[in-house]
């Protein structure tokens, strides 16, 4: 999902503006000058003195700068507006009032006239659409992967969170009420199999349509859904009855990597029968797989809270093992020495999830919380912290993803 398009965080409109109003009045004060040298002398002293290369280059800086300048926007950013906005400024001499006193271009140049002149005019039209067509930069669009995990937001939050963040979710199959904002997108979830769950997951995603919805949170730790892989494979199956043909993504289940035996699930083994305390989610997935059946598993949930090693080496196991996308919904190094450590690691794993093409999506744990390195908002409405900054930030390297 894309947001309002925006440089630095302020509207497109008003660096285009601001590019615009800068250009027109180097140019001016060049056009003013130039004109204040031809008209303080007579015309013939003007057109029968001796020329240099020094004497025209004030006189040529009218139309050589813009030009230039026009050729380094297309090196650096070729776009075919800007190759004709620098045609026309290179043709634009041809029509120079001068000619009309006697231009010592033309005299140096022996270059014949060609009718009536409107450079001035001509180049500012041609200047003005240039500085339209070609920004400083192109607008800044919120990464199509990046999300939040968040609760209890503020409009002010949001809009803060906006100009980076495409998505969020919380844990919920629907926003707060009264939430009415369009971006960043929300994620619907299916908690457990609860039925009350099951209930207002139904209505909202047949109310919504949203893009993507999650399904099953943590069902290997003790403490989150918690449930049996026959039992997340049943939830599977009843969230794509929900969805039918709608074209709805499931993601899910999302896992703990790991989990302490007495917080582990306990359930007999779908091959052999035997009781299996399942402390690692390959072995659980397997289990999950098995009891779908001739179903396949939906793209898969992750969560990651140690270091970047493990980040990467756990989206890759999971993409490699079962061919599917993955989506890290919660990450954080919640063992970051101070905010430093936090910063540097936000860092890699971003640029990371950004460019690994089995990273579907991710999510930072969380938007606003206690800690304060891993925190993305301030404890006043709308204020980001200096992660927050970071993570709204960083550049996306993704085509969208369709989250509504």
């Amino acid at each position: 999902m894309k947001g309002k398009g925006t440089y630095d965080r302020h509207p497109l409109g008003t660096v285009v503006a601001a590019n615009a109003l800068s250009w027109l009045a180097a140019y001016l004060a060049c056009a003013l000058w130039q004109e204040y040298r031809v008209l303080k002398g007579s015309e013939r002293r003007f057109s029968g003195r001796k020329i240099s290369w020094k004497d025209l280059l004030p006189d040529l800086a009218i139309a050589f700068i813009p030009l230039i300048v026009g050729v380094a926007f297309l090196v650096i950013d070729f776009r075919w507006t800007a190759l004709g906005l620098v045609v026309i400024l290179a043709l634009a001499c041809k029509h120079c009032q001068q000619r009309l006193l006697g231009c010592p271009a033309e005299r140096l140049f022996r270059k014949g006239q060609s009718g009536p002149a409107r450079q001035l005019r001509t180049t500012l039209l041609a200047l003005v659409l240039m500085a339209w067509a070609i920004p400083a930069e192109a607008p800044s669009a919120p990464s199509p992967k990046r999300g939040v995990c968040a609760r209890n937001l503020s409009a002010e939050d949001f809009a803060a969170l906006a100009p980076g963040v495409s998505w969020w979710y919380n844990w919920h199959f629907e926003p707060a009420v009264g939430f009415a904002f369009a971006e960043p997108g929300f994620v619907p979830m299916l908690w457990s199999d609860h039925p009350d769950l099951l209930v207002g997951f139904r209505g909202y995603v047949r109310q919504s349509h949203p893009g993507v919805a999650f399904v099953i949170n943590e069902p290997n730790l003790k403490g989150q859904a918690f449930m049996t892989p026959a039992a997340v494979a049943a939830a599977i199956r009843r969230a794509r009855r929900i969805v039918g043909p709608s074209g709805v993504r499931l993601v899910g289940p999302h896992m703990a990597i790991g989990t302490a035996p007495d917080a582990s699930v306990r359930a007999p083994d779908p091959v052999t029968g035997k009781e299996v305390v399942y402390t690692y989610m390959i072995p659980y997935l397997d289990a999950v797989k098995r009891a779908l059946g001739d179903e396949d598993l939906p793209e898969l949930g992750l969560h990651v809270y140690g270091n970047l090693g493990e980040l990467k080496w756990a989206v890759g196991e999971l993409a490699r093992r079962y061919g599917k996308p993955v989506w890290v919904t919660e990450f954080n190094q919640s063992a970051s020495a101070d905010a430093k450590a936090q910063a540097d690691y936000l860092t890699q794993a971003v640029d990371f999830l950004e460019r690994s093409p089995d990273a579907a999506g991710y999510a930072w744990f969380m938007a606003r919380m206690d800690s304060v390195t891993g925190s993305l908002l301030e404890k006043e409405p709308g204020r980001l912290t200096a992660l927050g900054r970071l993570y709204v930030g960083l550049p996306s390297a993704t085509s969208a993803i369709d989250t509504r």
